[in-house]
């Protein structure tokens, strides 16, 4: 499997170089930072192995069956087509925001 990412941070040293010389970053303010994004970074990649599409192993405990997941999968599409858009996407949430747009025209405009 290629890597997807330019910098895979896999090790202390790696994490070090990262946070050192290219952010600038002053670990002491950092508790466990190092053994934090090593572990995340681990999980990730073990998560591209295992897709939750495919596999539970990732899934979250509230939508582990495929039942269920197929479930929320049609209700996530429900509400994209039925709830309207949000100011800021980084809101949107189940029952919550959609892709509706909030001012829909229903006259036919030329573009010419």
């Amino acid at each position: 499997m290629y890597s997807r990412f330019a910098r895979l941070l896999k090790d202390q040293h790696q994490v070090d170089h990262f946070l050192n010389d290219v952010l600038k970053v002053d670990k002491k303010y950092f508790k466990d930072i190092g053994y934090r994004i090593i572990t995340c970074e681990a999980g990730m990649m073990e998560s591209l192995k295992a897709p939750t599409s495919r596999f539970s192993r990732f899934r979250d405990p509230e939508y582990q069956s495929d039942e269920q997941r197929l479930l929320l999968r049609e209700r996530i599409v429900e509400e994209l087509f039925t709830l309207p858009l949000l100011h800021d996407d980084n809101r949107i949430r189940l029952g919550r925001g959609g892709a509706r747009p909030t001012n829909i025209l229903t006259e036919k405009k030329h573009l010419f």
